[in-house]
């Protein structure tokens, strides 16, 4: 239900634009990417940049991962005690988009990941999602603090 909501946010015409904005942003790190990867490959080897480029992903995975895990947890128990998880919302959403870029293949995508990762940086990020965003971040502690909804 909760993502059919944010689909249906994002199809609004006035978000629209934004979102085809945003796209092609990202289509041009992962064109930027894809040019630095095959240099590099003339460099080193194509096998030996696909290894790195795997790595490297898996590894900042794992971190991005147990990272969201730990304010996952601290989610729950903010939601036990019945206080605003707000801080959680902040780390949690530059969290998700430093996952979102290294999920993406390429150095640069990397790189950018790992800057995001960086607590100052995940905190700039995370409060300008959190400040576009507030009104549904609201509607999330409300749904998650129900009585009836697991939890998480």
């Amino acid at each position: 239900m909760l993502g059919n909501l944010i689909l249906l946010t994002l199809l609004k015409k006035e978000k629209l634009f934004s979102l085809v904005m945003a796209v092609m942003a990202y289509s041009l790190l992962f064109f930027a990417d894809s040019f630095f990867s095959m240099w590099l490959s003339t460099k080193f080897g194509a096998y030996l940049t696909i290894a790195l480029v795997a790595a490297a992903t898996w590894l900042q995975a794992l971190v991005i991962l147990s990272g969201i895990l730990r304010y996952q947890r601290l989610l729950n128990i903010r939601i036990k005690i019945a206080d605003y998880p707000r801080m959680e919302f902040i780390q949690l959403s530059g969290l998700g988009i430093s996952l979102l870029l290294c999920l993406s293949p390429g150095f640069l995508s990397d790189a950018l990941c790992w800057l995001i990762y960086l607590p100052p940086f995940r905190l700039l990020l995370g409060q300008a999602l959190f400040k576009k965003y507030q009104a549904s971040y609201t509607a999330t502690y409300e749904l998650l603090s129900s009585e009836d909804h697991p939890k998480l």
